[in-house]
């Protein structure tokens, strides 16, 4: 988890930092297998400007992880129309499909599904 924090404030201070997301997203699809924060430093960045939703859309359809799916979920916490929670929602539920989902992710998107029924 430090080396995450010492390698977002590196990112920061470089000329274009949002060309690093879709990097971020590649570490996320190679590493599903961990739980990385909470939302963790990676997140925080990622989300820290609203310019990310397709990368994040691309990234579960490639390999859902524990993190995308959060961000989907927060997403579809937020959003103001039943439309786009929907479209949120549809892809969490869609992930634990994937053929390429681990057990892991599939338990976090079953509680994220769970938690928008109630």
């Amino acid at each position: 988890m430090i080396e995450m924090y010492e390698l977002t404030d590196l990112i920061r201070t470089m000329d274009t930092p949002r060309s690093i997301v879709p990097y971020l997203f590649s570490w996320f699809e190679t590493n599903s297998e961990y739980i990385t924060g909470s939302p963790g430093p990676f997140v925080h960045f990622i989300e820290s400007q609203d310019d990310y939703q397709t990368m994040l859309i691309q990234s579960i359809g490639r390999k859902p992880s524990d993190a995308t799916l959060a961000m989907a979920n927060r997403l579809a916490n937020y959003v103001e129309s039943d439309e786009e929670k929907q479209i949120w929602i549809g892809l969490i539920e869609a992930s634990i499909e994937h053929p390429d989902c681990n057990e892991l992710v599939r338990e976090s998107a079953n509680l994220f599904i769970e938690h928008h029924k109630n």
